[in-house]
């Protein structure tokens, strides 16, 4: 029998006991991340609905919480850091919806700990990033990213180009209210867009331009929309040139990429009238 079906079956006879020995039982971080997933009722995707249901009618013990989540942490080691930090991320949100602060800032300075102990492979930090993009997810405007272990230089090490909002946020978090924090998140956007950087690889997101202008200006902010639509005039045009040069690519899915990113340019120009 499978790890999480064990747990399931002693959760639904709310036998704490056969769940202390199923707990025990466990030699590695893989089927403890299985076992930690099912009794913190972390959302499971299509297929797990059930089990989740099932268990979270269940009201388990805080030791045995506290033991199976003592357990994981003895798994790390400097040959599997990586891999124990991956598993680490698949359950932490069930740490966050639970409360569990304590453990949620003792397991991201394992995490990093180790890390910046040179524990892993070839890449150092692997999932870490999933740990401080957990804090805009769960957290609240007057969540202190520093109380759980995670500092600016820490965020660093992890920002990348998909998740360098959420951790441009933790950065400047905590705010004094909701409002400063969806202030701060409208003047990211308008920053972001006009940001040639952000031009590159990608094409932003324009259908947030006008709702982020306009919030601003609702909130006593002074933004220069002109100024803003003309840099952004300026990037489209330049990024116009690059996709029609590559419907000249010899490869196909280049070619319907850059017709796709056309599209989209010229709706985006609309925007901008």
């Amino acid at each position: 029998m499978e790890i999480w079906d064990r747990v399931k079956a002693v959760a639904l006879a709310k036998d704490w006991q056969g769940m202390r020995e199923v707990i025990e039982s466990v030699h590695d971080h893989h089927d403890m991340d299985n076992a930690l997933s099912n009794i913190l009722c972390v959302n499971f995707t299509e297929g797990y609905d059930e089990k989740e249901k099932i268990v979270a009618k269940n009201e388990i013990p805080m030791e045995l919480i506290d033991l199976a989540l003592e357990r994981f942490s003895q798994f790390d080691s400097k040959r599997n850091h990586d891999s124990w930090t991956h598993s680490l991320s698949h359950f932490t949100n069930g740490l966050w919806k639970r409360g569990l602060m304590q453990w949620v800032k003792r397991f991201n300075e394992q995490a990093f700990g180790n890390a910046e102990k040179g524990w892993g492979f070839e890449h150092a930090y692997g999932c870490c990033d999933r740990l401080v993009v957990d804090i805009v997810g769960h957290g609240t405007f007057a969540t202190n990213p520093r109380e759980l272990g995670i500092t600016d230089e820490r965020v660093d090490k992890v920002t990348n180009e998909y998740n360098k909002r959420q951790t441009s946020m933790v950065k400047a978090m905590p705010f004094a209210s909701q409002k400063d924090a969806d202030i701060w998140t409208a003047r990211w956007k308008l920053a972001d867009m006009t940001n040639p950087k952000s031009w590159d690889d990608r094409t932003p997101d324009m259908e947030e331009l006008l709702p982020s202008i306009a919030f601003l200006k609702e909130n006593g902010i002074e933004v220069d929309e002109v100024d803003i639509k003309s840099k952004l005039r300026a990037l489209i045009d330049a990024k116009l040139l690059k996709m029609r040069a590559n419907l000249r690519h010899e490869d196909k899915w280049v070619r319907g990429r850059a017709q796709q990113t056309i599209e989209k340019l010229q709706g985006d120009i609309k925007m901008l009238a």
